[in-house]
């Protein structure tokens, strides 16, 4: 299990997103190595901060268009969040080894829905396409009842 909180900024004018404080706190059972499980929850930080905002798999004539890592945006240390404080919940899990359970793909996904939940609060809408470009950011901003007019 895993809960992560984020706080944006966004830009309403331009669309820009980003991120300044993360929170990110997992049920992993026993922690065997701190400096590689944190590790672990940041990187995936990094991975749900480009799905929600960057990463998008474009396609031409069932061809992918991206050609590489100039063409194909993921994110970088700049836009990686001011701050951000991991940490865990030991409880041990009888059926994992030494207690241990398992720390994978979870941090991908919860940071996912931290980041996109957070800009559709800020901006006071439903968030159904992804990933959130500036552009994307600003087509939502349009239709948000609060910001509009």
């Amino acid at each position: 299990y895993a809960t992560h909180i984020a706080e944006v900024e966004v830009d309403v004018t331009t669309g820009e997103v980003s991120v300044e404080d993360f929170v990110a706190i997992h049920d992993s059972g026993r922690i065997i190595n701190h400096q590689l499980a944190t590790g672990q929850v940041e990187g995936g930080i990094a991975q749900g901060l480009g799905f929600a905002l960057m990463e998008e798999i474009k396609q031409e004539n069932g061809e992918l268009s991206a050609k590489g890592f100039t063409t194909y945006r993921i994110p970088t240390v700049r836009d990686m969040p001011s701050h951000a404080h991991v940490d865990f919940v030991e409880v041990l899990y009888s059926k994992g080894p030494y207690g241990a359970k398992g720390l994978g793909e979870v941090p991908l996904m919860a940071a996912h829905a931290a980041v996109s939940r957070a800009v559709a609060h800020a901006i006071n809408t439903t968030i159904t396409a992804y990933p959130l470009s500036p552009e994307q950011v600003k087509r939502n901003v349009a239709l948000s009842p609060v910001l509009v007019g």
